[in-house]
């Protein structure tokens, strides 16, 4: 064939097309419309034609194919309907995939079941039964997860910026919207961050705030394109601090020695009181008195200025070089002040040593609490120091050697006396090179209808026996020798009463010998039947004179203190007194306790001095009646009364 020639089926020639050619796309035709056509070979022999063939032309395709995220799972895909003869429309996925077979006319297509802030590419076609035409293509992104967790701090005092921090839900970036505190309340809302910052991480720094304010927070997603997700996530409230001065805090050792040079450390505070860490700024520092801080201290500070820079300085060379208790004042250019805590400049080293016992007079068996404490030169207490325990003179035994002062600067240890005979032990604490002694005095619990014979702890042969009926009551019983009783009682009365019998007595063998109620501690007074003491003497030579002194052994009596006289008078309560030579010991019977002695109380006529019957019954406490068994004690009233009227 020359070529090939295309008719319309009234016979018009549509197009006249070269050799070989296979097809011809008709232009110009109206669409959905049926349009009959044929075709002829020619050459110059002639031209042969084909049969008449009826096609119908495509509908118009979908346009302006878009998509709409909707949420987080979900996107809104929607078309224009350009064609009026459609049967209906196809979705279909990026590979071809078909996924909706929607009715005619319908412009839209909701696609449900996707993954959050996830690109989803589609199109859309046309169709009928003998055509289908397409739309473009488009892709879009659901909405990303709405963040959570959203938590936030002030980064620190005076920086005037809050750290926030939430958990990342895989965004494509994060909106930032701050609002200031209106009643508890957010006020109005604007974007601190928005897309164009391209905040990527879960956490932002946000500067530059106003200080004394409250500020609200609340996070949104943005997904790939860049749509955020209107759902916020929680909504925090942080305060950021004033970053105005409103006083000083002043940190300072609380016992240095004069002249020891120590760190102090000063922080600006704010009116929370919280440290200013972007101020700097100077202060002059002085030392007051501790305790009225309107006066300066004696001396001056070696140290009298400082330089704070991010809120704070430590000085390491201040020193103060007087013994008293001071603090440190800080003041600044706008008179804003701070005061240091208390510092006791010579305290912190132990002066004193105090010790109690509780209770100081024990039975035997028993225990009595040790409390020993140290303070300072102001009395202050004086903690971690150790403090040494020992029984210095008598018996006992304390439950612990030493201790460690707690932080009221004591120590305490259990003191117990186990011994059968009564006496007084001596017990120290010492600390350092101080040391101080307190005695306890050691009982012996008698019991009403039991005998009782019992020994000094100091002295085995000052020795006293009870009648089992010679109480009616429990009593505790103590011996006391010289050396135990306290100086008051040796000045005031003992010393004197041997001063009146200047080589007449025993002056260092005094006894005291007491009795007190186990029920309220008090003195029992006088025994129901007399009770026997002895007290010894020494003649190691057998010369019938006692050791050192020109005293006769035969002359020997024992005597009681008069406290009222401060005088010594032989015993005479209606029992024996007399020397025991095998024993080397005075014996006498007594109707109650008090001090005793030993000595000669003979006048130049050998009468035994006797109490001064001109004083009456002065001399005689009222408790402690000098009375012995029935008959005595009348014989004795008489022959007082008798003298006394006499001596009128």
């Amino acid at each position: 064939e020359t070529g090939y020639r295309v008719y319309s089926s009234t016979g018009y020639k549509i197009a006249d097309l070269p050799a070989n050619t296979t097809f011809y796309p008709e232009p110009n035709l109206l669409p959905n419309t049926q349009y009959s056509r044929y075709v002829s070979a020619y050459n110059s022999s002639g031209e042969s034609f084909s049969s008449i063939y009826p096609v119908t032309t495509q509908s118009n395709n979908p346009t302006t194919f878009v998509g709409h995220a909707e949420s987080i799972n979900s996107i809104l895909w929607s078309w224009l309907d350009n064609s009026d003869a459609e049967t209906g429309y196809y979705i279909y996925t990026s590979t071809g995939a078909k996924i909706g077979d929607l009715t005619q006319n319908t412009t839209c297509y909701l696609e449900s079941y996707l993954q959050a802030n996830t690109q989803y590419t589609r199109y859309v076609s046309a169709y009928s039964p003998t055509w289908e035409s397409l739309s473009s293509s488009n892709s879009r992104y659901t909405l990303a997860n709405a963040p959570a967790g959203l938590a936030g701090i002030e980064s620190s005092p005076g920086l005037t910026s809050v750290h926030l921090t939430w958990s990342d839900v895989g965004a494509t970036r994060y909106s930032i919207e701050r609002a200031v505190d209106n009643g508890s309340a957010p006020g109005e809302w604007s974007a601190v961050v928005s897309w164009e910052d391209n905040l990527t991480a879960a956490s932002y720094q946000n500067n530059s705030l106003t200080g004394n304010t409250t500020y609200w927070y609340r996070i949104k997603s943005y997904n790939g394109d860049g749509v955020i997700n209107s759902i916020p996530s929680n909504q925090i409230a942080v305060y950021v601090d004033s970053t105005v001065v409103d006083h000083y805090e002043i940190i300072a050792p609380a016992s240095i020695n004069p002249g020891e040079m120590f760190d102090m450390t000063i922080n600006a505070k704010n009116f929370t009181n919280g440290t200013i860490v972007n101020y700097s700024g100077s202060v002059e520092l002085q030392a007051v008195m501790a305790d009225k801080t309107n006066y300066a201290g004696t001396t001056f500070l070696g140290v009298g200025t400082a330089d704070l820079v991010n809120g704070t300085v430590t000085k390491h060379n201040q020193t103060y070089n007087k013994a008293e208790r001071i603090r440190i004042k800080a003041t600044d250019s706008n008179n804003v002040v701070g005061l240091s805590n208390v510092v006791s400049v010579g305290g912190g080293t132990v002066t004193q040593i105090a010790f109690t016992a509780n209770p100081q007079s024990i039975i035997s068996g028993q225990s009595s609490l040790l409390t020993a404490k140290l303070t300072d030169i102001y009395g202050n207490a004086v903690e971690n120091a150790e403090i040494d325990f020992t029984v210095a003179k008598g018996s006992g035994t304390i439950n612990i050697s030493y201790g460690t002062t707690n932080a009221s600067g004591e120590v305490s240890a259990l003191f117990t006396y186990n011994l059968s005979q009564p006496g007084a032990s001596i017990v120290q604490a010492k600390a350092g090179d101080l040391s101080i002694e307190i005695p306890i005095k050691a009982a012996v619990l008698f019991i009403p209808g039991t005998q009782l014979a019992i020994t000094a702890t100091e002295d085995p042969n000052t020795k006293l026996t009870f009648p089992s009926d010679a109480v009616t009551e429990n009593i505790k019983v103590s011996i006391s020798l010289k050396v135990d009783l306290d100086t008051t009682t040796l000045s005031d009365l003992i010393d004197v009463a041997n001063g009146k019998l200047t080589g007449k007595i025993l002056a260092d063998i005094v006894r005291k010998f007491t009795a007190k109620k186990e029920s309220d501690n008090t003195d029992y007074g006088t025994f129901s039947k007399l009770v026997s003491i002895e007290i010894p003497y020494t003649d190691d030579n057998n010369d019938g004179l006692v050791d050192g002194t020109q005293i006769s052994v035969d002359d020997l009596k024992a005597a009681r203190l008069n406290e009222t006289t401060k005088e010594w008078e032989a015993v005479n309560d209606g029992g024996i007194n007399e020397v025991d030579k095998t024993k080397k010991v005075v014996k006498c019977e007594v109707a109650h306790f008090s001090y005793y002695t030993i000595g000669n109380f003979t006048t130049a006529d050998n009468n035994v001095v006797q109490p001064n019957p001109k004083r009456g019954l002065e001399t005689v406490k009222p408790a402690q009646a000098h009375f012995g068994a029935a008959n005595a004690v009348k014989k004795k009233i008489s022959e007082l009364k008798e003298k006394i009227e006499n001596n009128k």
